[in-house]
């Protein structure tokens, strides 16, 4: 697997717990760390010309160990204000995910 490596060492898990398409030809990721503008930013790739080969557009929530209760929580509602969008705007050739909110270490957050 990919990165399993780094993954296991900083224990994080699989997040996306289906196989990619065998005609996948691109990923997009997207961090999302307290963004107010998130779902502008996908109106703009869904309005994007995409490749003829299927897109994955991944936003990885996070926020970091150190941050408070409220930007966690924040963090939880990003997640199912995406959840519901995706839900509404993914079609066979272009996904999205929503994932975490996952915690990092106050470095890596952001």
């Amino acid at each position: 697997m990919f990165a399993g490596k780094y993954l296991s060492r900083n224990k994080h898990h699989g997040l996306i717990h289906e196989d990619p398409s065998s005609e996948l030809g691109m990923v997009m990721v997207i961090p999302c760390y307290r963004e107010t503008e998130i779902l502008e930013t996908l109106y703009s790739v869904k309005k994007c010309l995409l490749p003829k080969q299927k897109v994955v557009v991944i936003e990885l929530i996070n926020h970091s160990e150190a941050d408070s209760a409220d930007i966690k929580e924040q963090s939880q509602k990003m997640k199912h204000e995406l959840e519901c969008w995706m839900h509404i705007h993914s079609t066979n050739h272009l996904r999205f995910f929503a994932l975490g909110p996952v915690e990092m270490k106050k470095k890596w957050a952001g």
